[in-house]
């Protein structure tokens, strides 16, 4: 990496002075005067591991970071504690938990526009890979609005059907990505290569929350049947007395 020649010659200077100001050079050298020396010498040398640190290597490439990414352990897992009395409870964790999935969707659809405007990469963005990231994202959206409805044990199985082709089309995603990366390497691999393991997260995070809406519907349906049969016979009930 080349350096600019002032932040060196700002250290050489107050080398300079704080050895003059050590050896007495001059004459008249006061604790001051070599103090001051030596806070300009490390003021120097501040300026100039700033100056390191704040442009990279010419070589190195700056990859797509994911440190906003919403971390969700076991989406939906408040599940498993409810009981289909809870419909309201139970629609509310799961709409939380699914925005934190379309939130990472959509961080992983901004990173992608972003590293297609590079000019290695900018081929992609008329290929498949972009347009099903969109649509995914869009149909993520789609079953999050469908939880502002008035729950019921009908909006819950539409979102578990929704479910099974999210994590299809993300498994697309992951393996467009997957191919991407390992048939262009070099460059191309490094910068794809965050968005595979996001695209492999948010599959992951999908299939946990399939498998606690599925523990939850099962519920559901179970009491479905002896609701009905109760109100079959209250109805009859009537209709004897009637």
């Amino acid at each position: 990496m080349r350096i600019h020649p002032l932040p060196i010659l700002t250290v050489a200077c107050s080398l300079g002075a704080l050895l003059s100001a050590g050896l007495g050079i001059g004459g008249g050298v006061t604790p001051w005067v070599f103090g001051i020396a030596a806070a300009a010498c490390l003021v120097a040398f501040s300026i100039l591991v700033l100056y390191t640190s704040f442009f990279p290597e010419g070589g190195k490439i700056p990859i797509e970071d994911f440190t906003i990414w919403a971390d969700i352990e076991d989406p939906a897992r408040e599940l498993r504690k409810l009981g289909p009395s809870e419909l309201t409870m139970a629609a509310r964790v799961l709409k939380v938990d699914l925005s934190s999935i379309l939130s990472n969707a959509g961080l992983l659809n901004s990173r992608l526009s972003m590293l297609m405007s590079k000019p290695e990469l900018r081929d992609l963005a008329k290929s498949n890979l972009s347009i099903r990231v969109n649509e995914f994202v869009k149909e993520l959206k789609t079953t999050v609005g469908k939880l502002s409805n008035t729950p019921s044990t009908a909006i819950f199985q539409e979102v578990l059907a929704s479910l099974e082709k999210h994590i299809s089309d993300g498994e697309l995603i992951f393996s467009d990505l997957n191919e991407i990366q390992h048939k262009r390497g070099g460059v191309v691999e490094t910068y794809l290569t965050p968005l595979t393991r996001a695209s492999e997260r948010l599959i992951k995070s999908l299939r946990e929350l399939k498998s606690n809406i599925e523990g939850y519907v099962r519920v559901l349906l179970i009491t479905s049947p002896s609701q009905s049969e109760g109100q079959s016979t209250e109805a009859s009930s009537n209709l004897t007395i009637t």
